[in-house]
């Protein structure tokens, strides 16, 4: 930083996204059932898609503290009420439910104004914006 004026440093910009993918401030908590996610860094925004079968929208829930974090919770519920599993034989059982956790650390640069999320046959989509201030800068240098 030079006098009141704050310059780009690409070095903090790209370890910011590099952090998305590999934190150490990402939690897991899963009672079973755990959503995949992709987190996917473009131009001025960064896309979360977490896969969440079977989830009511009514059932997730999205927090942003103010260390960057974004917490991504809800539960996954199972379809009918069973009054004693000893009515019941498995054969087999692969659906999982319960609670559920993700932590995602954001960049500094995310731009809380600028946050959307959509919920479509079971694919929860977050758009968060960065900060045009923190987009790298290209800066064409004529020669004489």
């Amino acid at each position: 930083m030079y006098g009141s004026k704050m310059l780009f440093d690409p070095m903090r910009y790209m370890e910011a996204i590099s952090k998305l993918a590999h934190n150490d401030k990402e939690e897991v908590r899963n009672d079973g059932f755990l959503p995949k996610i992709d987190i996917i860094n473009e131009d001025k925004k960064i896309t979360i898609f977490a896969d969440m079968p079977g989830i009511s929208k009514d059932d997730i829930k999205i927090v942003i503290d103010d260390e960057n974090v974004m917490t991504i919770s809800g539960s996954k519920r199972k379809d009918e009420e069973v009054k004693s599993e000893n009515e019941r034989t498995y054969y087999r059982t692969e659906r999982k439910f319960g609670e559920f956790t993700r932590k995602i650390l954001l960049p500094e640069t995310y731009d809380e104004s600028n946050i959307k999320a959509d919920f479509v046959n079971g694919v929860l989509k977050i758009n968060i914006g960065i900060k045009e201030s923190e987009l790298p800068k290209q800066i064409e240098v004529n020669i004489n």
